[in-house]
């Protein structure tokens, strides 16, 4: 009984030596901190105090692998320099920032969200606050998904939400620039929300550039369909200088992805079938135009857009699909029509040599255009990806991507195509006569 005391005892004060040492811990063992440059010398500095027994927690399984995790520790995205672009708000001084975790392995109430800008050389820390049902933890990728809007001398600092597409937390930095501060957020949802009272203000072009340039396409939304939703009306009726008419077989996808079909046949086309199918359904004249006030090349076409099925069969004549018409308008940034003329280049190249297997144009930089959908007073707008492709008169072939299509080509087409795919369901596929055509005019809007 005596040794069970005993070994009561010293348990006992083990656990209060424990807690005593957590609790007064740098009280007895002094201050010490760590920065985040000890992680990667190109951070935004923030420097946090370092406890051995705050957080005692391991990472792993205990104990065959694995340690305890530092306390404090940081994630971090890459840092985004913003000298040009806020120059007018910081008086063109250096200015960039970084979003930082710190303890986010812990989640609990030593973790915090921080944006750390660097002005001038000096660094100044702001906690940003999130909402309490979720914990928002930023990216570790190539940049933040993040932006700032400015008016005059207030800056404020947007943050799209988790992963929600058309999520935004809204934070208002605020001048004098100040470290060590708390930013309360603005939650908005574009899909629901009216236009909040502190971004209603005139953004600049360098700013509008900024949100439908960025990287992640949710900030394109922002821009076109809560800050600005008079956007896709605007590029619908600007002038356009001049145009040109070519006929194209029309591709779309048939919307079904739920069933196989054994077969799609009619007159005119064959297909090869798999869970996503396309087929063309017909040559159309489509209008390629362009517009100097916008400094956009314009493809108009009517899209079909076979929507699922309502009933779905073993071939084309036996299934049926609820069919609508819209008007397509996609919209190129005249920078990339010197990328267009080399994608026809090779074209022409690949053509003469009578190559046979399908040649795919890839570049590290994506092709990226707008498309408006028009259906009577309806209207949308999105950024899609555009890629091109030769299709030589072998058939059928398939494409060999993510999204593995089968393109159906007439049975009277013995060349080679030029295809524009807009990723969005539909494609536009060129003859050699019409590719001359578009080279000539690509050429002459130069």
């Amino acid at each position: 009984m005596k040794r069970f005391y005993i070994i009561i005892a010293i348990v006992s004060f083990v656990v209060f030596s424990f807690l005593i040492f957590r609790t007064y811990e740098k009280e007895i063992f002094g201050f010490n901190q760590i920065s985040s440059k000890e992680y990667d010398g190109n951070n935004v500095e923030i420097k946090r105090d370092k406890y051995n027994l705050r957080n005692f927690e391991w990472s792993g399984i205990f104990p065959l692998y694995g340690g305890f995790i530092s306390d404090p520790h940081f994630l971090y995205s890459e840092s985004v320099d913003v000298t040009g672009y806020l120059s007018s708000v910081f008086h063109d001084k250096s200015v960039r920032y970084q979003l930082i975790d710190v303890n986010p392995f812990f989640n609990n109430k030593t973790s915090e969200n921080i944006l750390a800008m660097e002005i001038e050389g000096f660094p100044y820390e702001y906690r940003l606050r999130v909402p309490e049902d979720s914990y928002l933890s930023t990216l570790q990728h190539d940049e933040p998904m993040s932006v700032f809007l400015y008016n005059e001398d207030t800056l404020y600092f947007v943050l799209q939400y988790g992963f929600s597409e058309g999520e935004f937390l809204i934070y208002e930095v605020g001048s004098p620039f100040a470290e060590d501060k708390e930013l309360n957020y603005h939650l908005i949802d574009i899909k629901e929300s009216r236009i909040l009272e502190s971004l209603d203000f005139p953004l600049s072009p360098d700013q509008i550039d900024k949100l439908i340039t960025h990287t992640y396409s949710s900030f394109y939304q922002l821009y076109t369909q809560y800050l600005n939703p008079d956007y896709a009306m605007n590029q619908v009726e600007s002038q356009k200088d001049s145009r040109i008419h070519l006929p194209v077989y029309y591709g779309a996808n048939l919307n079904i992805n739920r069933n196989e079909m054994k077969g799609i046949r009619n007159e005119e086309f064959n297909l090869r079938v798999q869970n996503r199918y396309e087929f063309i359904t017909s040559s159309q004249n489509v209008e390629i135009a362009n517009s100097p006030d916008t400094e956009k090349m314009v493809i108009k076409s009517l899209h079909s857009n076979y929507y699922d099925f309502s009933f779905l069969g073993d071939s084309f004549e036996s299934s049926e699909f609820s069919i609508r018409n819209e008007t397509k308008l996609v919209l190129i940034d005249r920078d990339y029509r010197d990328r267009l003329l080399s994608y026809i280049d090779q074209y022409k190249k690949l053509r003469k040599n009578e190559t046979k297997t399908t040649s795919y144009f890839t570049e590290e930089t994506p092709f990226r255009v707008e498309i408006i959908t028009q259906f009577n007073d309806e209207m949308t707008i999105d950024r899609s990806v555009l890629s091109a492709l030769i299709f030589p008169n072998t058939f059928p072939q398939t494409r060999k991507s993510m999204n593995s299509t089968e393109y159906a080509l007439p049975n009277n087409a013995f060349e080679h195509l030029f295809i524009l795919d807009f990723n969005d369901g539909y494609s536009l596929k060129l003859s050699y006569t019409e590719v001359q055509k578009l080279e000539d005019y690509l050429r002459e809007i130069k």
